[in-house]
């Protein structure tokens, strides 16, 4: 029982990450990412829709499955081996790759709005004054965001920074309030206490979300230095879908009930408020400031539901289809942390690569997450995987030859 659960659980990731791939292929195409490295035009509404259907739940399903594994990994480790074993598994690639390989994406991006000829090194080496920086700023308004366009930038490593930051916050709460995570594992688990937690976890997620909204603008992001970079209005979404994979796993979710109601339900759920949350889109993402309460909780509201509901669909469709290994399987499971790591500058690269081609839009959308896949699986299959230190030499080849060749 404990491998099926795994293997079903580790499809469900692998399907969220390379989804994340899709999403980022897009961003070339579509109309609300002017600030990408890589532009395209003109831009097609296909490809806004297909950012916001994937924004929906690929973040808060990966939080929600990094929590659900954080007990289990306590547990096998104890406190310190658990910290220790998350900054070797977080920290370490975070610090490498922020430094040696994300920052040619802003570097792209640099090069193509100013037609600058300044080397990569000096931009680099400028970069990184703005990042050692520990000083907290907030990205709500064109007047603050374009002077700091070009500053230090994590990209999609946001995500492994602020994992990290939960999972400490996880540790110290735990070792602070041992009764507390005891009594977890007494909470009944029946199929209506399960849809209850799932209720409170939106429901929270809604109320903290549309509170931050009052004061900052849902697109808004926040950075301290190159430390860590967020979307406020984010915050509480993540981290409540985080606890609630730390509550699935002390009540033994996918042990024994797993989750409640059939898949077609959970997808007429997921498919009702997609529509809902994306007609209220249109409207929402006009405002430019702070939301009011009445229409920041809506936002926050649908948001939430639909991201637990599209989840819920991936675990249900995992469980029916994907809870058996094959090699397939096995092998992009094993190699799905190293795709999201290793993913964006590849895609951004290619996206660079195919501006010039003759064809359509769709054909290079295609064109660069299929190949944006493949490279950083075989990347991961055949030299990060069995062989990390010649993967670590040769990022740091590649970090000198931008600097000799830029």
């Amino acid at each position: 029982m404990q491998t099926e659960r795994v293997i079903f659980l580790d499809v469900v990731r692998t399907v969220v990450v390379l989804f994340v791939v899709i999403l980022h292929a897009a961003c070339s195409y579509a109309e609300i990412i002017p600030w990408w490295s890589v532009q395209e035009f003109p831009k097609e509404p296909a490809y806004t829709l297909i950012i916001l259907f994937f924004d929906l739940f690929c973040m808060p399903a990966l939080f929600l499955l990094a929590g659900y594994f954080a007990p289990e990994s306590m547990r096998r480790h104890g406190t310190m081996g658990f910290i220790k074993a998350k900054f070797r598994r977080l920290g370490i690639p975070f610090l490498l790759l922020a430094l040696l390989f994300v920052p040619v994406i802003s570097y792209i991006g640099f090069i193509g709005q100013t037609h600058s000829e300044q080397g990569f090194l000096h931009f680099w080496i400028f970069q990184l004054t703005t990042a050692w920086k520990p000083i907290l700023l907030l990205l709500d308004s064109a007047k603050t965001a374009i002077p700091h366009a070009f500053d230090f930038s994590q990209w999609h490593l946001w995500f492994i920074s602020l994992l990290l930051i939960f999972f400490l916050l996880y540790a110290a709460l735990r070792n602070a309030l041992p009764g507390l995570f005891r009594s977890l594992d007494k909470l009944e688990t029946g199929p209506g206490r399960i849809l209850l937690y799932m209720f409170l976890a939106c429901a929270i997620s809604a109320l903290s979300d549309a509170a931050i909204n009052l004061a900052v603008p849902d697109w808004a992001w926040a950075k301290i230095g190159g430390y860590l970079m967020f979307q406020p209005t984010r915050l509480g979404l993540y981290l409540t879908f985080f606890l609630l994979g730390v509550v699935a796993n002390h009540t033994g979710w996918f042990r024994s009930t797993a989750i409640p109601n059939p898949l077609w339900l959970w997808l007429m759920a997921a498919l009702a408020l997609d529509v809902a949350f994306l007609a209220w889109s249109r409207t929402f993402i006009q405002l430019t400031g702070p939301a009011p309460l009445s229409l920041g909780l809506l936002h926050a509201t649908l948001r939430a539901f639909a991201a637990m509901a599209w989840t819920g669909v991936l675990i249900k469709a995992a469980l029916r289809w994907g809870n058996s290994p094959g090699p397939l399987k096995s092998s992009l499971s094993r190699s799905s942390y190293d795709i999201y790591l290793l993913h964006l500058p590849i895609v951004v690269g290619l996206q660079l690569l195919v501006v010039t081609w003759p064809v359509g839009l769709f054909v290079k959308f295609l064109f660069v997450s299929v190949a944006a896949i493949l490279v950083c699986w075989q990347l991961s299959r055949r030299l990060v995987g069995p062989h990390p230190a010649i993967a670590l030499s040769a990022l740091g080849a590649y970090f000198l030859a931008l600097c000799a060749a830029a």
